[in-house]
């Protein structure tokens, strides 16, 4: 930066106007703000006081150089506060933005350094050029800069300040009118990019100040995500500690939409914030009735199941059921490999003892869901995923049926109608249709639709007359 001391020789009044350009591009060069002044004062016709070099005007030149006497000097003179230069910064932005290149060699949150690439300490510096992006916008501000302006990013001046943490110019921005949530042509807002820069301070004031959490970005990336995907726990406990209070219509309780949101995330340090930080219990479930554990099984990530199991004392969880009546064991017959199912079968049996010896009806692999149906008939055959290799699906059968799982509730097997015959189930006739047509090797051959069409002439083969005796 230029000392502002540094001048040169007042220039004589007899210069060409070649002479009075290259006067004046040296006097701003070394902040030399009396050369200035004798130059616009000798010259006041000339219109070339702003003129623009590599693309910048003086303006924007003194506001990197932080000479607050020439961005005076030339906004008294008339020139627009908002001059975009050929990136389409604006003076404000260029301040904001010497501010962060500086400070990215000497980074320090709460008064502690978390980068350094220069061998000195930088503090002294960075409160001065705070200081100094302060007066600068202060001055703009007075000669009617507008603090939405956008870049060719469409970046704002708030969001220079979210990058580079700076609290007091975020303020200063939103107590005269930023909008807190303009988005840039990426859809970031200023909060996007204060957590994707770790900007705690700026972060913490948006949110406070009411910036939405929830809006997305053109990657459909909202800053709660955001903060979850970053693996950041202080920026999370941020956006919980201003929120978790908050119910929407599309989030009736927000910390338990944060829990799963981390899960679906796959972010233990999100799922370890919300429920040690008792924010929401392990329990908590979405409008399915779907647990963080179903969903963690749907994600088929043995070491998150892992973790939720161990922060639910209780072992709640590894028996809720959802809306439609499944448990975490049909959710991994149904979604899940046989880590999944290996996983849930250890814990079952450190609370419940060796299954296999337990009355069927107490095992908790032959609970059924609301439909009736059991863990094994999910593995086996209803409505497994379309990847799921049959090795894979035989695995999850093998563990169920080597731990008591029964395929049909007992009751469930037969039915004995009026006439005195003995006629199968209809899940019975479904299963041997479903086993008669992979026999019969046709089950790659044929596209979804034809699927059920199968099913059908494959259940009407199984008919009453053929089983019954």
């Amino acid at each position: 930066m230029r000392d502002p001391r540094e001048t040169l020789s007042i220039p004589s009044d007899d210069l060409s106007m070649d002479q009075v350009h290259a006067a004046w591009l040296a006097a701003g060069a070394c902040g030399d703000i009396e050369t200035m002044r004798h130059l616009r004062a000798q010259h006041p016709s000339w219109e070339n006081f702003h003129l623009t070099t590599l693309g910048a005007s003086a303006l924007h030149t003194a506001a990197w150089e932080g000479s607050l006497g020439i961005v005076e000097l030339v906004l008294e003179a008339g020139q627009d506060p908002d001059t975009r230069d050929d990136g389409g910064l604006t003076p404000m932005m260029v301040a904001m933005l010497c501010h962060n290149v500086i400070v990215t060699r000497c980074v320090f949150q709460n008064g502690q350094v978390v980068r350094r690439n220069a061998v000195v300490d930088c503090r002294d510096e960075e409160n001065e050029l705070l200081d100094q992006v302060l007066a600068i916008f202060r001055l703009l501000l007075r000669h009617g800069a507008d603090v939405n302006m956008r870049n060719q990013e469409g970046s704002a001046a708030l969001h220079f300040a979210a990058n580079g943490d700076a609290l007091d110019v975020a303020k200063l921005l939103l107590d005269v009118g930023a909008d807190i949530d303009v988005q840039d042509q990426d859809g970031k807002t200023p909060l996007h990019q204060s957590i994707h820069e770790g900007s705690l301070l700026v972060a913490n004031l948006l949110v406070s100040r009411g910036a939405q959490i929830d809006l997305e970005n053109e990657q459909g990336i909202s800053p709660l995500t955001l903060s979850i995907q970053q693996r950041s726990t202080t920026m999370l406990q941020i956006i919980l500690n201003q929120h978790h209070m908050v119910a929407t219509a599309e989030r009736r309780d927000f910390a338990a939409g944060v829990l799963l949101n981390a899960v679906e995330c796959e972010a233990e340090e999100g799922v370890r914030v919300v429920v040690e930080g008792e924010y929401a219990n392990v329990t908590a479930c979405n409008a399915a009735g779907e647990t963080a554990l179903h969903r963690a099984i749907t994600k088929r990530n043995p070491q998150l199941m892992e973790l939720l199991i161990s922060l639910d004392p209780a072992a709640q969880s590894l028996s809720a059921t959802t809306v439609a009546g499944d448990t975490p064991a049909h959710y991994a017959a149904r979604y899940g490999s046989s880590r999944e199912m290996e996983t849930l079968r250890n814990h079952l049996s450190r609370v419940f003892g060796d299954l296999r010896g337990l009355d069927p009806e107490n095992n908790p692999f032959n609970a059924t869901n609301n439909e009736g149906f059991t863990c094994l008939y999910f593995a086996e055959i209803s409505g497994a995923p379309v990847d799921r290799r049959l090795e894979e699906r035989d695995a999850i059968a093998q563990i169920l049926l080597q731990h008591g799982a029964r395929l049909f509730p007992s009751d469930c097997v037969v039915i004995r109608p009026i006439s005195g015959q003995v006629v199968l189930h209809g899940q019975v006739r479904r299963g041997v249709a479903l086993w008669v047509r992979e026999a019969s090797d046709e089950i790659h051959e044929n596209d979804d639709d034809d699927d059920d069409e199968e099913i059908g002439a494959a259940e009407a083969q199984v008919s009453l007359p053929f089983f019954t005796w």
